[in-house]
Protein backbone atom coordinates (compact mmCIF):
# COMPACT_ATOMS: atom_id res chain seq x y z
CA UNK A 1 0.00 0.00 0.00
CA UNK A 2 1.13 3.54 -0.67
CA UNK A 3 -0.10 6.49 1.42
CA UNK A 4 1.12 10.00 0.61
CA UNK A 5 0.19 13.39 2.02
CA UNK A 6 1.42 16.90 1.42
CA UNK A 7 0.27 20.40 2.16
CA UNK A 8 0.58 23.64 4.04
CA UNK A 9 -2.29 25.67 5.51
CA UNK A 10 -0.46 28.99 5.20
CA UNK A 11 -1.46 29.81 8.79
CA UNK A 12 2.22 29.97 9.73
CA UNK A 13 5.63 29.90 8.09
CA UNK A 14 7.11 26.67 6.78
CA UNK A 15 8.32 24.62 9.73
CA UNK A 16 5.72 26.14 12.06
CA UNK A 17 2.50 25.29 10.24
CA UNK A 18 -0.06 23.40 12.38
CA UNK A 19 -1.52 21.45 9.43
CA UNK A 20 1.90 20.24 8.37
CA UNK A 21 2.72 19.30 11.97
CA UNK A 22 -0.53 17.35 12.31
CA UNK A 23 0.05 15.43 9.07
CA UNK A 24 3.63 14.65 10.05
CA UNK A 25 2.58 13.46 13.52
CA UNK A 26 -0.17 11.23 12.12
CA UNK A 27 2.08 9.61 9.53
CA UNK A 28 4.95 9.17 11.99
CA UNK A 29 2.49 7.55 14.42
CA UNK A 30 1.27 5.20 11.69
CA UNK A 31 4.84 4.30 10.84
CA UNK A 32 5.62 3.59 14.49
CA UNK A 33 2.52 1.43 14.91
CA UNK A 34 3.21 -0.59 11.80
CA UNK A 35 6.92 -1.13 12.49
CA UNK A 36 7.17 -1.33 16.26
CA UNK A 37 3.82 -2.79 17.26
CA UNK A 38 3.00 -4.99 14.26
CA UNK A 39 6.48 -5.76 12.88
CA UNK A 40 5.56 -4.58 9.38
CA UNK A 41 8.39 -3.05 7.38
CA UNK A 42 7.68 0.53 6.25
CA UNK A 43 9.53 2.57 3.65
CA UNK A 44 8.98 6.22 4.57
CA UNK A 45 10.06 8.98 2.22
CA UNK A 46 9.99 12.71 2.76
CA UNK A 47 10.56 15.31 0.08
CA UNK A 48 10.11 19.04 -0.40
CA UNK A 49 7.11 20.06 -2.43
CA UNK A 50 7.38 22.38 -5.41
CA UNK A 51 6.08 25.88 -4.86
CA UNK A 52 7.05 26.02 -1.20
CA UNK A 53 3.82 24.39 -0.01
CA UNK A 54 5.58 22.23 2.55
CA UNK A 55 6.84 18.69 2.35
CA UNK A 56 5.39 15.47 1.07
CA UNK A 57 5.51 12.28 3.11
CA UNK A 58 5.00 8.85 1.59
CA UNK A 59 4.66 5.51 3.39
CA UNK A 60 4.96 2.21 1.55
CA UNK A 61 4.04 -1.01 3.37
CA UNK A 62 2.52 -4.44 2.95
CA UNK A 63 -1.18 -4.40 3.55
CA UNK A 64 -2.97 -6.95 5.74
CA UNK A 65 -5.88 -7.01 8.19
CA UNK A 66 -3.68 -5.69 11.02
CA UNK A 67 -2.23 -2.82 9.01
CA UNK A 68 -5.70 -1.93 7.72
CA UNK A 69 -6.91 -1.08 11.23
CA UNK A 70 -4.12 1.43 11.78
CA UNK A 71 -4.00 2.85 8.28
CA UNK A 72 -7.78 3.25 8.02
CA UNK A 73 -7.82 5.16 11.32
CA UNK A 74 -5.02 7.54 10.36
CA UNK A 75 -6.22 7.91 6.79
CA UNK A 76 -9.75 8.68 7.94
CA UNK A 77 -8.49 11.55 10.06
CA UNK A 78 -6.28 12.85 7.23
CA UNK A 79 -9.36 12.90 4.98
CA UNK A 80 -11.19 14.88 7.67
CA UNK A 81 -8.33 17.40 7.78
CA UNK A 82 -8.41 17.71 3.99
CA UNK A 83 -12.09 18.68 4.26
CA UNK A 84 -11.27 21.31 6.89
CA UNK A 85 -8.43 22.70 4.75
CA UNK A 86 -9.71 22.31 1.16
CA UNK A 87 -7.02 22.80 -1.44
CA UNK A 88 -4.28 22.88 1.21
CA UNK A 89 -3.86 19.16 1.95
CA UNK A 90 -3.41 16.47 -0.68
CA UNK A 91 -3.84 12.80 0.28
CA UNK A 92 -3.23 9.86 -2.05
CA UNK A 93 -3.91 6.20 -1.29
CA UNK A 94 -2.93 3.44 -3.71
Amino acid sequence: MRLAASGHSRIAARGQDPLCAAVSALLETLRYGLEEELGIEVDMRESGEAGGKGSAMTLLFRRDSRSDILSDTVWGYLRRLSEEFPGELTCVEE
